[in-house]
Order: C-alpha cells, then structure tokens, then sequence
C-alpha cells in the first residue's frame, strides 16, 4: 500500500510521487519561446534573472520586488483535455523558488485548477513565506479530480497587501502529466474547514469531496481530545462523490484535533491523510471581522480590551487573543491575561487572578490566535447577565495585535492612565457552554452571522455560529440574484458576477433568519 501523508498543506492540495508507468506529457511551457501559452494581468511576465532551466521562468514581477495591494493572475491559455479513458491519474508539475512576505493574510501566491475557466476553482496550493530564492525546488500537484473534463486549466492567483513587498514567485518547466496507471491517492476537497478553533456545542458535522477514478475504498474522520488518544469514525457516502463524518459532542472547552483519512479502490489501494484541523468546542463569541487590517504595538504600561455583552448566565471556558509577530525588534513578550466587569464603560474589577500568558505568533506563524484556556476558573467566569471586558496589560516590553477594519466598536485601549477608543477592532474571542445571545443588536447580528470582507468585489465569505439552511441576496429593487441551499457553517459567494451596488444578505440557519446589507464594488 501507497502512503501519502500531508504534514504542511492546505485543504486542497494533493502533493505525491508520480511515479514512471506510461506516461504522456499533455502540456509544457519552460519559457524560452514567449508568453504564447498563458494569459496574464498585472506585472506577470517573463524574467531572465532566475531560471531552472536554460535561460528563463515566469514571475509575479519582472522587474524587481512586487507592488503593493496587487491581485493579479497568469492563467494558461488553452484547456487540456483529460477526457480519454485510458487516463486513470494526471499531475501539474513545475519548478519554483519564492519571496513573499510571511503571513497568508497579507501576501501570497495560489496555484488553482478549473474546468470552466475559473468560474469556480480549486486551490492546490499556496505559497508563504521570505527566503525561499535558493534552492529550485519541484512541486507535483493532483489533478485526479479533473479526470473526464476537456477544458482543465491552472493559474497562479498573486495577492499583496499595502504594508510590505519583496521579490515574489519564480516557476520554470512547468507541465501537465497524465498516466494510464492509478497511483494517486484520492482527492479531498474539504472546503470550509474551522478556523481560528470555531467549533460547536453539538456532533461537530462536516462534509468532504472523496474523487478518485478508481472509487473510494473506505474514509473516516481520525480525532484526538484534549491531546488523548487517536479514535476514528467512518465516513458516510451521502450522494455521489459526498462524504459525510461525525464528531461526537465534546465538553465545553476541550480541543479537538482531527484529520482526514481515504483510500481507493485501486490495486495498490493509495491513501492519504489529510493535514489536522483544531476546533475548540462550545459556542464562540466573537464581534471583529477575520479580515487582518493591521497590527498595534502594546507596550508597557499599555492594555487592550474588548467588550463582551451576554443575555442570559453563561460560563466562559476559553479565550482567544490574535497576537502578531515579523521579524522587527524587539520581538512580543509575555502579557498578563485579564477578565475584568464593566463599571457601565469601561474595565472596573478583576474577576480572576491575573495570569502571563506567552503569545503563540511566531515569524514563521506570524498571526495566530494564542488559546488561553479557562476552564479551571468555572465558579469566577460563570457570568450574569450583562457586560464584561477581556483583556491584556503588558508589564515590562511590549505585545502586538493584530487589528481588523473598525466595525464592532468594542475595542478600547488603556495608554497608562485612562482607557480610550481605537481605530480598529481586536481579534478577541470568548468561548462559552451556551446560552451567548449578546444583548445589543450589533452584536447579536454580528455574533450569529458574520459576513466579510463589507465592502466587497469578488468574494463574499458567511460564518454562522448554527447551521445555514438557504441563503439569498436581493437588490434595491426587491429582485432576488442569488439563492442557494446548504447544510453548513460556513460558505462563501462569488459575488464579482453581481453588479456594484448595494444588496441584502439573507441568512437562514436553524435558529431563525438574519438579514445584513453588503456593498458590491
């Protein structure tokens, strides 16, 4: 049996060995003879100051660093045709060095794939992170799931932000390899996993995308509580290529760890693992949009605190505080976590012992949410009716935050004498045992359904806290563009095929319907 195990990956990819059966070479470009294959926008374009092979490779920016706040693409001209019978595995193939500021929210490069030319997409890759220029390293890349289709296509989608630029992306010998030998494991496309540890009170219920040209041996879901030991449910074949998997219930507060396994139907019966995904169960709080604006230096004798408003007794069992670290001096430093009551405006007494707490960012991570679990402090944080402020004070050197566009107005800054409002929003976040439905109505909107980025002009991504059932959006006019049926937590809408102007989102999940209006630019 034919093991593949995804360490560092994203949801998407499908890295493996393509090993030399008969194979047939559908596609390649090594850049020596122009830019014929491939439809590019922004700086894309051909360079000669990096190369694998011969003399040339394509890059993001000719020229030198890339620019800022740029979304620019390199899409191959022509579709390859996969249609042939004979065709049981194919791969995309290239060789590529890189330079691209560290953090996924600000800089980045996607590999993605299409057949209907890019209408919708997959992404099988993303590429992170400064220093990578030496050495020339080969990436392979699945494209079983594209088997059957005549128009397969790959792009590289490059991102910036307005903050910070450097070289960017190189690729050379770039090329599109089929087989008449199954050895690719299958393909798992996972498309709205947690993030920032969001999980649920209930049976934590997902689904997954299982294709593979030999069919499915057997799935299941592998999981891990609280760091004890591995237990594995099977996967359910819901309708054609779905799969279906099920987390049992878990105590407020505990941290899931989990991932996927699947296996074909092949001769070799090829498997993969898929990478792990965390989510902390209970009932998330939280009022920031995800969007990273920037990040604030607290320095000491500085603080920083959000509001949290609840309308019935609940316990809180967790926080979470986004921290954010580059590799400017000097670097964080421990902070004192705080739970504080509100005086009707600001922090007034502590609720539990203050405690340092080390921040999880770190260069190569440089935004993650750092965990801080409470659920030794039940009799403290079981809290009543009202406000309370969450928290930080830095002592001695400083901590940074990451800060995301001003929105929820629940963010205040203490400068050593007094508190004060900021121009941004905290990424801070409670977890609860339940009953969180936040008294005001920004929050309860913004609690139960969270929309970003507002305004928007390609795509628009919905979190909910309880399943979605329908969604649709109207126009000014009362006319409805867009209505879809789900069964999930998290979706997302291509909304650039809207015109610009303004719409309303409306949500429908199993504990009543939200309505938000969204700016299409």
């Amino acid at each position: 049996m034919k093991k593949f195990t995804f360490l560092m990956a994203i949801a998407f990819m499908m890295a493996f060995s393509f090993q030399s059966f008969a194979q047939t070479v559908e596609f390649e470009d090594d850049f020596e003879s122009g830019t014929d294959n491939w439809e590019m926008t922004g700086d894309w374009g051909l360079t000669e100051d990096f190369s694998y092979s011969a003399t040339h490779s394509m890059t993001d920016s000719p020229g030198g660093n890339y620019s800022a706040s740029q979304d620019t693409y390199c899409t191959m001209s022509n579709g390859i045709d996969l249609t042939d019978a004979g065709i049981l595995s194919a791969v995309v193939n290239f060789w590529s060095i890189y330079d691209i500021e560290n953090s996924i929210d600000f800089d980045w490069v996607k590999v993605q794939a299409s057949t209907d030319d890019f209408g919708t997409f997959v992404d099988l890759a993303i590429f992170n992170g400064e220093g990578n220029l030496d050495p020339w390293m080969e990436y392979s890349y699945s494209l079983g799931a594209y088997l059957g289709s005549d128009n397969v296509k790959v792009r590289f989608h490059f991102h910036s932000d307005g903050g910070y630029e450097v070289d960017g992306i190189y690729f050379d010998d770039f090329k599109i390899i089929s087989s008449d030998v199954d050895d690719a494991p299958p393909y798992i496309g996972y498309s709205n996993p947690p993030t920032f540890y969001e999980g649920t009170m209930d049976d934590f219920v997902f689904v997954v995308d299982l294709i593979d040209v030999s069919g499915i041996e057997s799935t299941a879901v592998n999981y891990q509580v609280d760091g004890g030991d591995w237990m594995s449910v099977d996967g359910v074949n819901t309708s054609g290529n779905e799969y279906e998997y099920t987390i049992p219930a878990q105590e407020p507060g505990c941290l899931i760890v989990f991932n996927i396994d699947a296996t074909d139907a092949s001769p070799d019966n090829n498997s993969i693992t898929s990478m792990d995904y965390t989510y902390i169960s209970g009932v998330h709080v939280f009022y920031a949009d995800p969007e990273v604006e920037f990040y604030t230096n607290i320095e000491a004798g500085q603080g920083a605190a959000v509001v949290f408003s609840f309308s019935s007794e609940t316990q809180i069992v967790t926080a979470l505080i986004r921290n954010y670290e580059d590799q400017s001096q000097p670097p964080n430093h421990d902070f004192i976590f705080h739970m504080w009551t509100s005086d009707g405006v600001v922090p007034d007494q502590d609720m539990i012992t203050p405690f340092a707490v080390t921040p999880a960012a770190t260069t190569d991570n440089p935004n993650p949410m750092t965990v801080i679990d409470l659920r030794d402090y039940t009799e403290e944080l079981t809290i009543p009716v009202g406000d309370i402020f969450m928290g930080l004070m830095e002592e001695e050197e400083l901590v940074k935050l990451t800060l995301a566009p001003a929105g929820a107005g629940r963010s205040i800054f203490f400068d050593g004498s007094s508190w004060t409002g900021v121009s941004g929003d905290y990424h801070f976040r409670l977890v609860t045992n339940g009953n969180t439905v936040a008294t005001e109505d920004l929050a309860s909107d913004v609690t139960t359904t969270i929309m970003f980025p507002n305004p928007t002009t390609d795509i628009l991504y919905i979190n909910s806290e309880n399943k979605i059932i329908n969604l649709n959006i109207v126009n000014l006019a009362g006319q409805t563009v867009y209505t879809e049926s789900l069964n999930v937590l998290k979706t997302q809408i291509e909304v650039n095929r809207l015109d610009a102007g303004v719409y309303f989102v409306n949500v429908e999940t199993v504990n009543g319907i939200s309505t938000q209006k969204i700016i299409v630019k």
